[in-house]
């Protein structure tokens, strides 16, 4: 298995949360959203955006939307 950034992954891939870097804030910013280690992701679509790169993804029924400075702290795990 291979870990790679949330933001490195390619639509379609999937995988698990294996760390979560950044402040206590994006710790809890990201708990609240459903993100944590252990839990199983999968990236919908990337998109170019003139602001900043979204990355969506899907937990369970859910998609969120995430910024590539978010996505960046987070490290996944590939199945």
């Amino acid at each position: 298995m291979c870990v790679k950034l949330l933001s490195k992954l390619d639509s379609g891939d999937k995988g698990r949360i294996v760390k979560i870097r950044g402040t206590a804030g994006m710790h809890r910013l990201l708990l609240d959203l459903g993100l944590f280690v252990g839990r199983t992701i999968s990236v919908e679509k990337t998109g170019v955006n003139l602001l900043a790169d979204p990355v969506e993804v899907r937990l369970k029924a859910r998609v969120l939307s995430l910024e590539k400075e978010v996505a960046d702290n987070i490290q996944v795990e590939v199945a």
